[in-house]
């Protein structure tokens, strides 16, 4: 959550207006992106594949109010 919040501290000081991030479906760190204030935005269908050879979707997330 620290590293999060520096980013996103870094990025609106040098002006960044909105931070985008990417992830796949199935990643445990979206509740912690979804609390500090990312919504989805996207999605990449089949973007990852897994190690079975079964794809997994990429969702986009953007933060404008962070």
């Amino acid at each position: 959550r620290a590293m999060v919040l520096n980013l996103l501290k870094s990025a609106q000081f040098r002006g960044a207006s909105r931070v985008v991030l990417e992830m796949r479906r199935d990643n445990p760190a979206e509740i912690l992106y979804r609390e500090i204030g990312f919504t989805p935005i996207g999605i990449r269908k089949d973007y990852y594949r897994r190690d079975d050879g079964h794809f997994i979707d990429a969702i986009t997330f953007g933060c404008a109010t962070c």
